[in-house]
């Protein structure tokens, strides 16, 4: 006997637009920020003050603009599955038949034009708090912050049209590129950026690690949703690949990413990545072994606990190389 549905929240209620904003997933845009900020204190404590770092004083004014930079990406994000509800109810893809969670605009606990407010709300907030960790960057007219800035926009700009409009990233398959660029490399290399004024070489190599943990939650999402996709005309790298092929790239990427994450560490960083190990292997195990439908749901559940794991340890430790000598740390 199957187990009774969970109920679902009133339309219009709060758990109507909890359930709109994904909370569980939002490790994926919260731990580049944490790594991300944990270079930026690692940094600011060898540097020498120079150029913001002067302006910016004491090392607890860092903790606004790490505030900031959350904000930055939890909006992007939360905008981003919002329009997402409303762009997959408007194309089809949302069917009876999809095993992903409920989405509020097809049933109706949200109006259309509730959640594109509360998209609108979402990437308004993003863009404030990214408009003001530029501004206050001193030198704000270098080339490096502008490049920053049209990183930002890109992000916002990329998280509209995921899946809204007649060409949407999402339904051309190019997802991944999206997601590893805006949820990984990007989120934490500007993450350190907007806090030091400074481009870390380690933050950009850590952003490599969590970005690829994040396409290896999309690509098990779409290897899950191939049979429902393909039909609408969503041409994920899933569907464009096939099961098989997909199936075996994501194995791939999660490695990718553990080997990515060790360089980064010294030895005993090294043996504590090891805990994340058994979870990787957990995580990749069902997919290789042709787990589907909602046997899927706990590969995304446990590729999110893998994202967490593997973003404090790299956390924890820049934080101890920040108590290393100055000569035995490498920008």
């Amino acid at each position: 006997m199957n187990a009774p549905a969970k109920a679902l929240p009133k339309p219009g209620s709060l758990g109507a637009w909890m359930l709109a904003i994904r909370p569980k997933t939002l490790s994926a845009s919260v731990m580049p920020v944490v790594v991300g900020s944990a270079y930026a204190w690692e940094f600011y404590d060898h540097s020498c003050r120079q150029g913001f770092l002067m302006y910016i004083g004491p090392p607890f004014a860092l903790l606004p603009r790490a505030v900031a930079a959350a904000i930055v990406g939890v909006g992007i994000q939360i905008g981003t599955n919002l329009v997402n509800d409303v762009a997959d109810h408007l194309k089809g893809a949302d069917t009876h038949e999809r095993l992903g969670p409920p989405r509020v605009t097809n049933l109706g606990l949200l109006s259309q034009g509730a959640v594109i407010r509360g998209a609108v709300v979402s990437f308004g907030l993003a863009a404030t708090a990214g408009i003001w960790l530029l501004l206050s960057l001193q030198g704000s007219l270098h080339i490096s912050v502008w490049l920053a800035a049209v990183l930002g926009l890109a992000a916002l700009g990329c998280g509209v049209l995921y899946t809204a409009g007649p060409v949407s990233i999402a339904y051309l398959g190019l997802g991944e590129i999206f997601v590893f660029g805006f949820f990984g490399l990007f989120a934490t290399a500007g993450t350190t950026f907007v806090m030091t004024g400074h481009w870390v070489h380690r933050s950009v190599i850590a952003g490599v690690a969590l970005g690829l943990l994040a396409v290896g939650l999309l690509e098990a999402n779409n290897i899950r949703d191939i049979p429902t996709d393909g039909p609408v005309g969503k041409k994920t790298l899933a569907v464009r690949l096939g099961d098989g092929p997909a199936r075996k790239i994501y194995a791939g990427i999660i490695a990718a990413a553990i080997v990515c994450a060790m360089s980064l560490v010294p030895w005993w960083g090294a043996a504590v990545l090891l805990v994340c190990g058994p979870v990787a292997w957990l995580t990749v195990r069902p997919v290789l072994d042709g787990a589907s439908g909602r046997d899927l749901i706990k590969v995304l559940q446990r590729n999110s606990l893998l994202e967490v794991l593997v973003g404090a340890t790299l956390a924890v430790s820049s934080f101890f190389a920040s108590c290393a000598p100055r000569g035995q740390w490498i920008r």
